[in-house]
């Protein structure tokens, strides 16, 4: 596969740039491969979501996605409504004639308008469930445009930035028992259940560690109490770039792939042979 070279998404290539960034598409599908090695030795079934929000990092949507694809990726993750529809629209394009692009699953990892669950049915698209008022509300539009919307569960176990309660066993007892209510519900079909490690990146036997650890035990707490409270299968994926390298024992159904896929460690604590996707170039 050749190298893409691009200046912004939606500016033409001229003759004879002046800088420009080069993507190596090679060294996306090889570190995609690098990451996998490890993981499928330790958890075999445990499949790798693509992150591509923001512009697949400033990389390109296209080449990215087009790479990861032929890796053999068929999970991506982005932050909004409308990276995700976009990335439905590309997918239904590189995919004709080969495979039913609804084989590859998206996840809106930030805030979706419940008003727009129309869209997020139309292109069958899963968004973040991100409090149970959150959650209430996106069923009730669903509801009225008689539709069926696909969600994800965000738990806070500790990055206090969104999710359903559960630091402590109080919280984790009340979310479970608001979560096997929801799996119940006819407007939504609950896919999986996630949380977002706050510092797994942080050295070893600091602080963020700690908190890495008890993350890890409010997050299974969880996963526990629904497989006791439900017969729902779901997917929990709770680690990142960091948690992936750092947790190969807890990264469960799934686990995100972030800044690693492009070749950047999370902080100077990690090595691992992955190579810089995108190299910039000027006269």
């Amino acid at each position: 596969m050749m190298n893409h070279i691009r200046l912004h998404e939606g500016f033409p290539l001229l003759p004879h740039p002046r800088a420009r960034a080069v993507i190596d598409t090679q060294a996306l599908i090889q570190n995609y491969h690098t990451l996998l090695g490890p993981v499928k030795a330790v958890s075999p079934h445990t499949y790798a979501i693509a992150v591509v929000k923001a512009d697949a990092y400033g990389h390109g949507i296209r080449p990215v996605v087009s790479a990861l694809l032929e890796a053999g990726c068929r999970s991506f993750a982005v932050a909004c409504l409308e990276e995700a529809v976009a990335l439905r629209r590309l997918l239904r394009e590189l995919l004709t004639g080969t495979a039913s692009d609804l084989e590859t699953d998206i996840l809106v990892l930030g805030y979706t308008d419940p008003q727009n669950a129309p869209i997020l049915a139309a292109y069958h698209i899963s968004t973040a469930l991100l409090s149970a008022e959150y959650a209430f509300r996106l069923l009730a539009c669903a509801a009225e445009a008689r539709v069926t919307v696909k969600g994800h569960i965000a738990l806070d176990t500790g990055m206090n930035r969104i999710g359903f309660p559960a630091q402590d066993f109080r919280s984790v007892r009340d979310t479970v028992k608001r979560l096997a209510a929801m799996t119940r519900q006819r407007t939504l079909r609950l896919e999986g259940v996630f949380s977002h490690l706050a510092a797994a990146d942080e050295p070893m036997g600091s602080r963020g560690e700690a908190l890495t650890h008890k993350q890890v035990e409010r997050f299974r707490a969880v996963c526990a109490g629904l497989e006791a409270e439900t017969d729902t299968p779901l997917l929990y994926h709770l680690c990142n770039s960091a948690g992936t390298l750092r947790l190969p024992k807890d990264l469960l159904d799934g686990y995100r792939l972030g800044i690693l896929l492009y070749g950047a460690h999370p902080s100077s604590d990690f090595s691992l042979p992955v190579r810089s996707v995108m190299r910039l170039v000027t006269r």
